[in-house]
């Protein structure tokens, strides 16, 4: 039995249909992902196993590096970022392809063929196109332009992450210190208070000084209270910032070791700050490479001014006569070179360049501002110091003088008061330096780089986050 005619095109057809892609739906459950989220905790078994692969410190305190890795590990922004930069890859392939074969072909039928002729002419031809004028180039050099600024900006969007986690981490700090010193501060209020009673009751001081002790403690108690709600809004915002309920980082212990900071200010000049700041910016890298692509664009529609070339092979089988045919054709050959498409990418361009500019000028005002913030500080911090240093003084002289019966109680407790107020006034200066400090590290992009100590490559990471998979395969 003869095989029927249609089986190879069955068979064709089917072995086409097998490389198709098939749809398959990937439904998203926000609430199995809010119920997620409420359920998170620094003690995740999944993060403690992701933190002792990926962090290289010797230590198991949640300092800057922990908490900036845990944020990259929970929050959905850098998987945002991240799948971005694979579309934008995944068009370079679409830029590389070259154009599709076509198949034409036609019947036509005579209505009054000679006795000895068919009535039938059949057609059957090829249809190519090649692009002229490198356009293929053109638009691979387009597509890698945009798959590098879509990288780089994942990693702005990482460190980004991990520098307002730091910053966020050092006002938590502050918020904690600022509570244990109006602590410390409202003890001593309330024993000053309480002396300056006992001296009341015996005649020793009158009614304004008792009336004067319970003002200053009830003002150092409403001053705590304002320093426990700014504690409690660090540590909510902390917590945002990683990617965590606010409830889960209230009691954790934060270490704001292993910073430089502000003390580059005394080893290295403004001028060398600025060139390490425009080296290392990732925003700087994403301004050149986004004029790459104007440039890139622009390249394109400079090829697009050339023709493509069609050629049209083919067989005709005309009343009975075998023919060959070989067509060509030069479309848009009289179009006007392109002018507008290429005026739009020059002006495109030259928006670019001078984004780079405004960029470039943003950074080294950045610097600058931080550079003179360290130094104000500095001179802050130095102040405060020489004041405690002074108090100090005075407080030993003065508890001397208690001592030899020369002063009493009271006036030595003032001056243990006024101590505390100068030790906390250092305590906020040293913290603050520790803040300017970290914004000094940012805008020069030390300590966010991909070289910072122990930190791996932000883009190489698993993530918590819920993240759908391809579904075409």
């Amino acid at each position: 039995m003869r095989p029927a005619r249609w089986l190879p095109a069955v068979a064709a057809g089917a072995v086409l249909a097998a490389g198709c892609a098939k749809y398959q739906p990937q439904p998203l459950s926000p609430d199995t992902s809010a119920v997620a989220f409420g359920h998170r905790s620094l003690a995740d078994s999944a993060l403690t196993v992701f933190l002792a692969t990926y962090d290289s410190s010797a230590t198991d305190q949640w300092d800057a590096q922990r908490l900036a890795l845990t944020a990259w590990y929970f929050r959905p922004d850098l998987e945002v970022a991240r799948r971005a930069w694979r579309t934008v890859q995944a068009a370079e392939v679409t830029a590389g392809a070259r154009p599709p074969i076509g198949v034409a072909g036609g019947v036509a039928g005579a209505d009054n063929p000679g006795p000895f002729e068919s009535p039938w002419t059949v057609t059957l031809g090829l249809v190519f196109r090649i692009e002229l004028g490198g356009k293929r180039g053109a638009r691979i050099a387009a597509a890698r332009a945009r798959s590098l600024v879509a990288e780089l900006q994942a990693r702005v969007v990482a460190w980004g992450i991990a520098s307002d986690v730091r910053t966020a981490a050092l006002a938590a700090v502050q918020g904690d210190s600022s509570v244990a010193a109006w602590t410390r501060r409202v003890a001593r209020s309330e024993q000053v208070a309480s002396q300056v009673t006992r001296l009341y009751e015996s005649d020793a001081v009158g009614q304004s000084m008792v009336d004067q002790a319970t003002a200053e403690t009830r003002l150092a108690g409403r001053e705590l209270a304002a320093a426990d709600a700014q504690r409690i809004a660090a540590r909510a915002a902390l917590a945002r910032l990683i990617g965590l309920p606010a409830g889960a980082i209230d009691t954790l212990t934060i270490s704001t070791a292993g910073s430089v900071g502000c003390d580059w200010t005394g080893q290295r000049g403004l001028e060398e700050l600025r060139g390490i700041a425009l080296r290392r910016r990732y925003e700087m890298g994403v301004a050149l490479a986004e004029y790459a692509v104007a440039e890139a664009d622009l390249r394109v529609q400079i090829t697009r001014q050339y023709p493509d070339l069609e050629l049209a092979p083919g067989y005709s089988w005309d009343q009975g006569l075998h023919r060959w045919i070989a067509a060509l054709a030069l479309p848009n050959l009289l179009r006007n070179r392109n002018k507008g498409p290429i005026g739009e990418a020059i002006a495109r361009r030259n928006q670019m360049a001078s984004a780079v500019e405004a960029t470039q000028q943003q950074v080294l005002s950045q610097v600058e501002a931080a550079f003179a913030d360290c130094r104000a500080t500095a001179q802050q911090l130095a102040a405060s110091q020489q004041l405690v240093d002074a108090l100090r003084v005075r407080e030993r002289s003065g508890r001397a003088a208690y001592d030899r019966g020369e002063t009493g109680q009271f006036q030595s407790m003032g001056m243990a008061l006024a101590v505390a107020d100068a030790e906390a006034a250092l305590q906020d200066a040293q913290l603050r330096r520790a803040v300017t400090g970290s914004e000094l590290e940012r805008v020069t992009g030390v300590w966010t780089t991909d070289n910072a100590p122990g930190l791996p490559d932000p883009l190489l990471l698993p993530t918590a986050t819920f993240v759908v998979q391809e579904t075409a395969r």
